[in-house]
């Protein structure tokens, strides 16, 4: 992987004149909204102070890899990670204008709960289905509008209003995020705002007396299936990667091995896989595996694959120490 994750816009829809006409009343003062408009502004400008995009990992983001190699927290953290800030200002945005809505309506610690955990749902959504670690608070909103936008139709009594037109733009702004990603044009993190739009629709359900059984058990198989995600994903590239380098670590070369062919099949970065085949090989004394190891890399990677065989002391190959794995790509 490189340091730069390679779908770092969960991007917000551009602000419009609907929000404005959501019906607000309660609470005078968005305790929770503001503190985490503050952490999202907090964590952007440590991340600009200490490097910009070579600091990404510093402020809680990872890239896929590492989630399967033990940090799930990543779902969460990297939700509050920016990196431009157009995109930050718009996230702002809207967690000002639907923050402060759900916040009426909420227990602060309930909302909290919400905020954390559709940060998590959306992330992981996002990781299992498209083999990536996403940037950014815009799952968040989406789950925050679905939330609004459910209690708004189906509880009146609560006393907020979203307008028919504000459905409308985020909507809009889904299909063509799919789209422009699709094309080539954009690459927003579609699947997190889907599955944040969804997770927020289910809690809002949930707080409804005719469809509370549906959105509980919608909020449920979502948890299900972000605790499945963090875990056990094995179409992916870099889970089996992951899978690869643990058997690697514990000094189980066949199955490190297994993994590696696997990896490759489901298309993981082949100069990644020939480096660790050849680590692997070198450890088993399987030393002419080892060398075409090695010269496929060095079709690919010439000076990856010299320092490789300097490193592995070719040709006498059997007699080099255990190496420590390279990280998957």
């Amino acid at each position: 992987m490189t340091d730069v994750p390679a779908n770092p816009a969960n991007e917000a829809p551009a602000p419009g004149e609907e929000p404005a006409q959501v019906a607000r009343q309660g609470r005078a003062v968005p305790w929770l909204t503001s503190a985490l408009l503050a952490l999202n502004v907090a964590v952007a400008a440590g991340i600009q102070v200490s490097g910009g995009r070579s600091a990404l990992q510093q402020w809680g983001w990872k890239p896929a890899f590492e989630v399967w190699r033990g940090k799930a927290w990543v779902l969460v953290t990297s939700a509050f990670v920016h990196l431009d800030a157009l995109h930050l200002v718009l996230n702002l945005y809207w967690l000002w204008v639907l923050g402060g809505i759900v916040e009426q309506i909420l227990p602060r610690t309930r909302m909290a709960a919400f905020v954390f955990a559709a940060a998590a749902v959306s992330s992981a959504a996002q990781l299992a289905l498209t083999d990536q670690t996403g940037i950014g608070f815009s799952g968040v909103c989406y789950a925050l509008f679905g939330l609004a936008w459910v209690v708004s139709a189906l509880r009146p009594d609560l006393g907020i209003r979203v307008p028919p037109r504000l459905f409308g733009l985020f909507a809009v702004w889904l299909v063509l995020g799919f789209v422009g990603t699709w094309l080539k044009i954009v690459n927003f993190g579609n699947v997190a705002h889907l599955a944040g739009g969804l997770f927020g629709a289910c809690a809002g359900l949930a707080m409804a007396p005719r469809w509370q059984q549906l959105g509980l058990g919608g909020i449920g198989g979502m948890a299900a299936a972000t605790i499945a995600a963090a875990a056990w994903a094995p179409w992916s590239p870099s889970w089996t990667a992951a899978r690869a380098i643990s058997a690697y670590e514990r000094a189980d070369h066949a199955s490190a091995l297994r993994w590696l062919d696997a990896a490759s099949r489901r298309g993981q970065d082949p100069a990644w896989v020939a480096e660790m085949k050849a680590l692997a090989h070198a450890q088993q004394g399987q030393v002419d595996a080892a060398r075409v190891d090695l010269a496929v890399l060095r079709s690919l990677n010439r000076a990856r694959a010299e320092e490789l065989a300097r490193k592995l002391a070719v040709p006498d190959i059997s007699e080099t120490s255990p190496q420590t794995a390279p990280r998957a790509k």
